[in-house]
């Protein structure tokens, strides 16, 4: 009986080397047809991928800018949100406090009075809104709350009042203005935040942006300030004296509306911010769109060569099945 021979052997091993360098190719070029582009860009280039990298590194920056601004953008967006909300409690509350303080009945400064309460407790909670696991207007502490609780304030309030010594509306309303604007007042026992984030976080070449409002800032400390006044009424303060009752309403009544403007400045500068990032997005937008294009056309094949490669790889390949099939039927027997 005849024996296999080297030759056949040799031939054997051929084909199969031949059989996964078909395959092999016949991947890529499937690869290129469906992406468009080349499978091996440093043949492609003939090793000069320089120009590449620049591209494709300056998409990555663009990316990470883009990420950057679209997270800044959604804590400008809350934020605006939440002035909208200070705005519109702020202007009702002030016109309600005012007609109760000056016109109405001691009944009637009761019921705003609870009220104030009820506004001091909707402002606090609008300012220590969150977006995701950081509270926007606390500054650097955004791990926790940006103000204390209604009650916590009031209750130091009406301590600085009676340490105070304050009797008659003019002495209380100094005592409320002092306990606000005192560190080891409000800016410990109200603002529970940090300092403004000032640093920012890039969103373009040479561009940093950041959200350095906070709840601390002036004009929304005399919004709370002045609600606080009508709050501190409902908390007790001024009993069994309507006139001085009346009066801290009124009073805190008309400081809500005179903060109006503090209110609008704050509302417009976060909107500038809003504004200004949009343009840079767009910028970016443009710019990426423009790379990208630029990485296309340094990487793209041509479809119709693509597709002809294909299905000459493919003609070869199963060209090489059939002879590999015949081969393997024939025996020493029906060579004859």
């Amino acid at each position: 009986m005849d024996s296999l021979g080297l030759g056949d052997l040799a031939s054997s091993g051929l084909r199969v080397r031949q059989t996964a360098a078909l395959k092999r190719l016949l991947a890529r070029h499937a690869e290129e047809v469906t992406t468009r582009t080349v499978a091996d860009p440093v043949r492609h280039r003939g090793g000069n991928m320089w120009p590449l990298a620049d591209v494709e590194g300056a998409i990555t920056r663009i990316t990470s800018w883009t990420r950057n601004g679209d997270i800044l953008r959604s804590r400008l967006s809350a934020i605006e949100t939440a002035l909208d909300t200070i705005t519109t409690v702020a202007e009702r509350s002030g016109a309600s406090m005012i007609g109760a303080g000056e016109l109405g009945s001691d009944a009637q400064v009761t019921v705003v009075a609870t009220e104030s309460r009820g506004v001091l407790e909707t402002m606090i909670s609008t300012l220590n809104l969150r977006l995701g696991d950081r509270t926007l207007l606390a500054g650097w502490a955004s791990d926790g709350p940006a103000l204390a609780d209604a009650d916590s304030m009031l209750d130091a309030m009406k301590g600085a009042i009676a340490a105070s010594g304050a009797v008659g509306l003019r002495d209380i309303v100094d005592a409320v203005d002092a306990w606000f604007a005192d560190p080891d007042g409000f800016g410990t026992y109200g603002y529970l935040g940090g300092p403004s984030s000032e640093g920012g976080v890039p969103v373009a070449e040479g561009e940093v942006m950041a959200t350095p409002l906070t709840a601390a800032d002036p004009a929304l400390v005399e919004t709370l300030r002045a609600v606080a006044l009508g709050a501190l009424v409902d908390a007790g303060v001024g009993s069994g004296n309507p006139v001085l009752r009346a009066g801290l309403v009124a009073e805190g009544g008309r400081a809500l509306i005179e903060g109006a403007r503090g209110r609008v400045a704050v509302a417009a500068e976060i909107g500038a911010a809003r504004m200004r990032l949009d343009l840079i997005m767009q910028r970016n937008s443009a710019e990426g769109d423009a790379l990208q294009a630029a990485r296309l056309s340094m990487l793209e094949v041509d479809p119709l060569v693509a597709a002809s490669a294909l299905t000459e790889t493919e003609t070869q390949l199963q060209a090489l099945y059939a002879i590999t099939a015949r081969l393997s039927r024939l025996s020493f027997v029906n060579q004859f």
